[in-house]
């Protein structure tokens, strides 16, 4: 039904971050995922300043926040996955698709940053307190694709994504790109199936897939990245 895509892992730019207009404190995420995600963007901000980049994403400095600039994601791994999901994206916009949904978006800014795409929805799947630092820094930006949908929601709790995304108009009878970029080293090893099956049973054909993931091996020693990512947030 879709192809499956995995990789495995043992313009002006304005630089104001985002305040609560309450305290006066720049707007920080209340979770592990949701503060790697931030590393993610700060790796982006990294990479878009090389002058042989390899994509380039001027939105990444303010979605990073001051908590991701101080800790980047590996360049080793964030620079060529994202290339590789810009470059099946074009493919797969190429050939018909016209609908992208990013599983643990976090802070991806594709919707505004890749040119081109104009008739492309894009639905943007992660847990509320993404959206919520998120989308106040993205409220005055112009769009790049036809429309983005925000989908907050939990990937733990069976059947609950699914429903949301439908309910925010995604269509299944429709070929779609599915990314998971740094999202499945998240989920147990019973939540990963239970999701890759749910994918699989709204995808219709020409449908693909996009992931990285750990090793089985990397699941038996019991490593929480969750966790990892906590401690380095509390000794950085």
């Amino acid at each position: 039904m879709f192809a499956l895509y995995s990789a495995s892992t043992s313009a002006a730019v304005s630089h104001a971050p985002f305040y609560s207009a309450a305290s006066g404190v720049e707007a920080v995420v209340s979770t592990a995922h949701a503060y790697t995600a931030r590393m993610c963007a700060a790796s982006r901000w990294e990479e878009s300043q090389r002058p042989d980049f390899l994509f380039y994403d001027p939105l990444s400095y303010k979605l990073a926040g001051e908590e991701g600039r101080r800790s980047p994601m590996g360049s080793w791994i964030m620079v060529p996955r994202t290339r590789f999901g810009d470059d099946l994206l074009r493919e797969m916009y190429a050939h018909g698709c016209r609908q992208l949904v990013i599983l643990g978006a976090g802070m991806d800014s594709r919707a505004y940053r890749m040119a081109g795409l104009g008739d492309l929805h894009v639905f943007e799947v992660d847990q509320q307190t993404i959206f919520d630092v998120k989308e106040p820094l993205l409220a005055h930006e112009p769009l790049a694709v036809r429309r983005r949908h925000v989908v907050g929601t939990e990937f733990t709790e069976r059947g609950r994504w699914v429903a949301d995304l439908e309910a925010s108009g995604f269509d299944r009878t429709a070929p779609t790109l599915w990314l998971l970029e740094g999202l499945l080293m998240y989920l147990s090893h019973d939540d990963t199936l239970a999701l890759i099956q749910d994918v699989g049973a709204v995808s219709a054909p020409g449908s693909a897939v996009f992931h990285d993931a750990v090793s089985a091996s990397y699941l038996s020693q019991n490593i929480n990245v969750a966790e990892k990512q906590s401690l380095t947030r509390v000794q950085s």
